[in-house]
Formats: structure tokens, C-alpha cells, sequence
């Protein structure tokens, strides 16, 4: 809930629009690869 809020809080204070992505891994190959398969929803 403490990611989800400080979307909230964006968009509230700011007007910017978030979304809360959390990646489970310390593997830095892997976290890459995550970026790059969301890259296309984002731009």
C-alpha cells in the first residue's frame, strides 16, 4: 500500500500520473529485461 499511496500523492500534489511497478529481483540482466518487455505499454 505504501507505493500505491505515493501514486496517490502524485496525482493529488502534482497532477502526475503513476502507476507502481515493483520488481522482485536483485539481478541486474533480469531487471533489464523486465524494463524492456514493459517498454512498449510506456513508450
Amino acid at each position: 500500500p505504501v507505493m500505491e499511496g505515493k501514486s496517490v500523492l502524485f496525482k493529488k500534489f502534482a497532477n502526475i500520473n503513476s502507476i507502481d511497478i515493483e520488481v522482485d529481483t536483485t539481478d541486474v540482466d533480469r531487471f533489464c529485461d523486465v524494463v524492456s518487455a514493459l517498454e512498449p505499454s510506456f513508450g
